[in-house]
């Protein structure tokens, strides 16, 4: 065989190894949906209880941070006295303890020991959620465990109220949605169709295919406050409140969510006086304007933050559990963007240093 003959063989066979490969590629088995799975499931939990001696799985739940914090319904785990957590395709259990329950909000956060970190599930958003798109429920119903069920948004802004500790009604606006929810889907994830968790699985209305999230937004707001760097750290940073903005309905991460801040406490670590680098309206140029400029705060509001050190923040809930593991007068180096700039500031965190009121 000549030469060029053997060139053109060669060519037909890599031809032919490229399209066999685009095709299992591009497998019509190989689904959004399959990808999203395979993505979250491992974040997603079996919540147990223990009666005498047996395990006896009451609900769902997933990962919220990767020490080991797990969100659920508070009606899971209300009056159970032992609490069991079971991971993706591990046989072994590990016992939960409660560190934050709301009964109003029905949402509960159970704590974990973990060796390595656990793969976590960002919260939202859910803000921009539409009536048809697709929605997808994993959890542990009737006796099942890690069961996937598909449907779409049926309804937003469903009205349901619920009693509190002290019988005090809470209004809130729930997700409807047409994918199977049946009991022991409680506490878990309803994601949409990029693989984030929109809602937390609540109820079901009978079999008429009926059943209702709590929205991620508002669950996030729920644990920034109740789980705040203040009160699990006792640290302060002086970012009183922020606003969430969408960015796009497609983007990842940082590129789908802004974290605005709306307020800042005069006299914290956030509000302190300093010259940014890479802020040039703080300095001039010359040495002469330089002493004439007017320090301004660190953060101000507008601003737009990215990152605390190396944790990105897409919600309020990020934003308070990146100071979890911080005491007082530690430094932390926030990345901003700030007039189309990206821009760097250090805060020098305060508090009290008293222990902490949630446990770790």
């Amino acid at each position: 065989m000549s030469t060029y003959m053997k060139r053109m063989v060669g060519l037909v066979l890599v031809a032919m190894f490229s399209l066999t490969a685009a095709t299992f590629a591009q497998s019509p088995r190989d689904t959004n949906t399959t990808k999203v799975v395979r993505r979250v499931v491992p974040s997603v939990v079996r919540v147990a209880r223990l009666v005498e001696g047996e395990l006896d799985v009451i609900g769902s739940g997933f990962v919220v941070d990767s020490r080991g914090y797990i969100l659920t319904n508070e009606h899971v785990v209300e009056g159970e006295k032992t609490l069991m957590i079971g991971m993706y395709n591990k046989k072994s259990w590990q016992e939960a303890e409660v560190v934050f329950s709301d009964k109003g909000n029905d949402l509960a956060v159970l704590k974990i020991e973990v060796e390595n970190p656990l793969p976590e599930l960002l919260l939202g958003p859910s803000s921009d959620l539409e009536v048809g798109e697709p929605s997808i429920v994993i959890g542990n119903p009737i006796d099942e465990t890690f069961t996937v069920t598909q449907g779409i948004i049926s309804k937003l802004q469903k009205l349901h109220e619920r009693p509190d500790e002290y019988k005090n009604m809470v209004k809130r606006y729930l997700i409807q949605t047409d994918a199977a929810i049946n009991p022991g889907n409680s506490g878990g994830p309803l994601f949409n169709a990029l693989g984030e968790v929109v809602g937390i699985v609540e109820l079901k209305k009978g079999t008429s295919g009926l059943g209702w999230a709590i929205t991620a937004d508002r669950a996030q707001r729920v644990l920034a406050k109740a789980m705040s760097a203040e009160k699990k750290a006792k640290v302060k940073h002086g970012i009183e409140a922020v606003e969430l903005k969408v960015l796009s309905r497609d983007g990842v991460g940082a590129d789908r969510q802004a974290v605005i801040v709306t307020a800042i406490a005069s006299g914290s670590p956030a509000a302190a006086l300093e010259t940014v680098e890479g802020d040039k309206d703080a300095a001039s140029e010359n040495a002469e304007s330089k002493e004439k400029a007017a320090p301004k705060p660190l953060l101000r509001k507008g601003d737009r933050i990215v990152k605390v050190d190396d944790r990105l923040v897409t919600n309020a809930f990020d934003l308070e559990r990146a100071f979890w593991d911080k005491k007082p007068e530690d430094k932390v180096v926030c990345t901003l963007v700030r007039d189309s700039k990206e821009v760097k500031v250090t805060l020098v965190l305060t508090g009290d240093g008293v222990k902490p009121e949630i446990k770790d």
